[in-house]
Order: structure tokens, then sequence, then C-alpha cells
């Protein structure tokens, strides 16, 4: 992976924490104080840990597996839930799957909103297809929307990616090759494209393997309850 990849999503994800731009830059640690979650965040050798005051001395003593375990962080917390969990992974290379210039795509957001119609709500949610700055929406020959994909830019610098498929529309390849077209957008956009799978997702870790994409990180959020 070139070095100035590394460096972009450091940068991306020292200004999404509202950090100064260099904050992320070296190995190491780094503490942020936030009273309304707990947070860790790792990416290569670099880790962030965000919580209230009094909970950070305790979760600097976490070793590397407990702090990507959300059963462990929600464990020191004491009470809270559990509001997200993810490997996150990177690639800097453009896709050449022979079938991206074959598919035909709909980059209207209402195709994407159609299509969430035909998907599970819990998938809709995870993914938010239609909340993305950019889709691909492939159509059945009547006309209906039946996969899709696109991603959501973070400060500029990082397309997260995600897919969606219609229950009939699975296992056909479609996903592939729909993710594929919406990375090589985002990297002709001077993106770096970024895949975040939650524990368990085999299909999706399949997915980003094919798509070639390179485990750098994980991240865990625990959101407190307030009193």
């Amino acid at each position: 992976m070139d070095a100035n990849t590394e460096a972009i999503v450091r940068l991306c994800f020292a200004r999404q924490l509202g950090l100064a731009d260099d904050a992320l830059e070296a190995d190491g640690r780094v503490t942020v104080v936030r009273d309304d979650q707990v947070m860790t965040l790792r990416l290569w050798r670099t880790s962030v840990l965000v919580g209230p005051a009094p909970l950070l001395p305790a979760l600097t003593e976490l070793d590397a597996d407990a702090l990507a375990d959300p059963s462990a962080l929600l464990s020191l917390c004491g009470t809270g839930r559990v509001a997200g969990a993810a490997r996150l992974s990177v690639l800097d290379e453009l896709d050449r799957h022979p079938d991206l210039d074959r598919l035909e795509v709909d980059p209207d957001p209402e195709a994407a909103t159609a299509l969430e119609q035909r998907c599970p709500p819990d998938d809709v949610t995870e993914v938010g297809l239609s909340r993305m700055d950019a889709v691909f929406v492939h159509r059945a020959p009547d006309g209906t929307p039946c996969s899709g994909a696109g991603y959501a830019v973070w400060a500029g610098l990082v397309a997260n990616l995600g897919v969606l498929s219609a229950l009939e529309a699975r296992r056909r390849g479609l996903a592939r090759v729909l993710a594929g077209i919406a990375v090589n957008d985002a990297l002709d956009a001077g993106l770096v494209p970024a895949w975040r799978v939650r524990p368990g997702n085999a299909a999706a870790e399949r997915l980003g393997d094919a798509l070639g994409f390179i485990p750098v990180g994980d991240q865990v959020r625990v959101e407190l309850t307030p009193g």
C-alpha cells in the first residue's frame, strides 16, 4: 500500500475526531476526552482511546484484543450500548473486473431509495445507501432496482463503501461488480476507498477480500447512558 494512502486515512480520522491534522501520524496511543461515549480506534500501529476522563486510565490498561472487543468495553463502561463495531480496510488500486463496463447502473438517489424498500430493514439501516454521496443501482430487466453500491465521503478524503441487494438478487455476483464500480469512481474522485465490516458478517468480509481491501484496523463505539 502506498505511504500516501496511509497518510490520507490517518488525516481523515484525525479530522473526524476533531484533532490536529498530525495527531495520528505517529505510532502509539492517543487519548481523547469525551463524556458521551467510549470509542477505540486502531489504525496500523496507532490507537485512539476516547472516553470520559475518569474511564481513560482503565481504558489504557486494556490490551489490543480487549480494545477491539465490544463486550470488554461495555463491561468497562458499566452502562450504555454498543453503537458500532467494525474491521476497517482500505485499498488504493483500481478494480479490474471484466464486467465493470457491461453492467448498467442508475446514479439517481431515488433508485437507491426504491431499492431500500425491497430489502430487509436491518440491511437498509446498516448500509444507508440512499444517504450516500454517490450511488450506483442496477435494475432488473423490468426496471425494478435490484442491487446497488455507493459511498459516503468522510472529511473529503475517504469514501466509505456499502452495498445492498434485494434478496432475489443475491449470490449472482452483482454486488461484486457494483462495489468495483464504486471503488473506481471513488479513486477517480481522488478518494481512498474504505470498507467497514461488522464482526460476524462473513459475506461482507468475502466481498472485501475479493475487491482487494487490506485490513488496517478496527473501531468500537459504546454510547454511554446519561446520568
